[in-house]
């Protein structure tokens, strides 16, 4: 029999573990998986699992998260992937269990939601840092991605989140105290130095423009976005002139994409023209197996005999989570998959303000970078869909007493 004394410690210990996974998760992989198991114990020790059920019927982002993970645990029968890859890359997908426990914790403990958010942003700005540390010869190259992209961990990965950080950095300017906006300023300048100079990789270009255009759409004023659309457009003159590798990737990206078949025809690939054909024939590759898929970690296979006698290279998968999903789970894991973000974006809505701009960055951020790279698996961007989103819904409980609050 667990008292109120002992229930209250485990809360508080699951919201502990669940912060520290997710700065982990960014950080260190060994103190990730320590930190997620004690996480999945104290849910255990503190019956979570008695609201399982009816989490999932309340939240239905985590319904539909739950259900692709089922999706994949039967695709291990019919899956055409070697045995052990099969059960590692569900394993990977373990984390779609964890919206149902972080919704339990984080709706017992009204800090929760606060702490995990606090707990990425730290992560980011440590790797922010770690960046700069290896451009400056401060870390040794030869440490992760360090030597391309002066990064230690997978430079879409990392881009991805720095331009994230901007974007929370620009709405933390809105804070009174001087001193914070001079923080975040600082933490903005440096983010965006770190996306178009330091690590140059085109995921972060692509998301940093991305959110950029949301920030004009949650300003709801037409003369802050005419003043942010200048600012915009004077960012990219600035890179235009300053910015080789911006300068490249978009000259890379508009010749491939208006010449691709004479470049195909030629045998000529570089990173662009690869990407779009692993998606063209990920989608042949959906049509032969509609429904339920080729099962988890079938796409080298299939893909493998789809391009014999051909120049395309062979992949672990497409660099876009949706149609690695679709291959491996059908039209029906990927339905799942849009569903849970779907669900996530409309009960953005509710939400009170800074909840609400945070979710829908983070649901914006983690869709263009599913569909430049596989962030589902990963474990830091997994746990921004898996962890930080449902956190982030669960706001929700508290909002009537906050309100009640303001309003004595």
């Amino acid at each position: 029999m667990l008292t109120e004394k002992k229930m209250n410690y485990l809360e508080w210990a699951g919201v502990t573990f669940i912060a520290l996974a997710c700065f982990c998760s960014v950080i260190t992989t060994t103190g990730k998986t320590i930190t997620t198991i004690l996480f999945i114990l104290s849910w255990l020790l503190a019956r979570g699992y008695k609201e399982f059920v009816p989490t999932l019927r309340r939240y239905p982002m985590a319904l539909s998260a739950f259900a692709l993970f089922i999706l994949y645990c039967v695709g291990i029968s019919y899956s055409v992937g070697p045995m052990d890859e099969v059960l590692d890359r569900v394993k990977g997908m373990r984390g779609l269990l964890f919206p149902a426990m972080v919704i339990f914790f984080c709706r017992r403990q009204r800090k929760g939601v606060d702490w995990v958010v606090n707990a990425f942003l730290a992560a980011f700005v440590v790797l922010l840092i770690e960046t700069f540390f290896v451009y400056f010869g401060q870390i040794s190259r030869s440490y992760g991605w360090a030597g391309a992209y002066n990064s230690p961990i997978h430079p879409s990965f990392s881009s991805g989140m720095m331009a994230l950080l901007f974007y929370v950095s620009c709405h933390r300017l809105k804070d009174s105290s001087i001193l914070h906006r001079l923080f975040w300023g600082g933490v903005a300048l440096l983010s965006f130095a770190d996306i178009f100079y330091l690590q140059r990789s085109l995921t972060g270009m692509v998301v940093f423009f991305a959110l950029a255009l949301l920030l004009l759409v949650q300003t709801l004023s037409w003369k802050k976005m005419f003043v942010g659309g200048l600012m915009l457009a004077l960012s990219l003159v600035v890179l235009v002139q300053t910015s080789p590798k911006f300068m490249n990737q978009g000259r890379e990206l508009y010749n491939t994409v208006t010449n691709y078949q004479e470049e195909i025809s030629h045998g000529k690939f570089n990173n662009v023209s690869l990407r779009i054909a692993w998606q063209i024939n990920s989608l042949k590759l959906i049509a032969e197996a509609p429904f339920l898929g080729t099962g988890p970690a079938s796409f080298p296979v299939v893909h493998g005999e789809l391009i014999r006698g051909t120049r395309v290279p062979p992949m672990k998968g497409p660099h876009n989570a949706f149609l690695l999903v679709g291959v491996e789970a059908g039209l029906a894991g990927m339905a799942l998959f849009i569903a849970a973000l779907l669900f996530a974006a409309r009960a953005s809505f509710t939400l009170e303000s800074r909840y609400r701009l945070l979710l829908q960055g983070v649901l914006l951020t983690f869709v263009v970078g599913s569909l430049c790279d596989s962030w589902l698996g990963g474990s830091s961007t997994g746990y921004l869909f898996t962890i930080l989103v449902p956190a982030l819904l669960s706001s929700k409980k508290w909002q009537g007493e906050e309100l009640a609050e303001d309003n004595v």
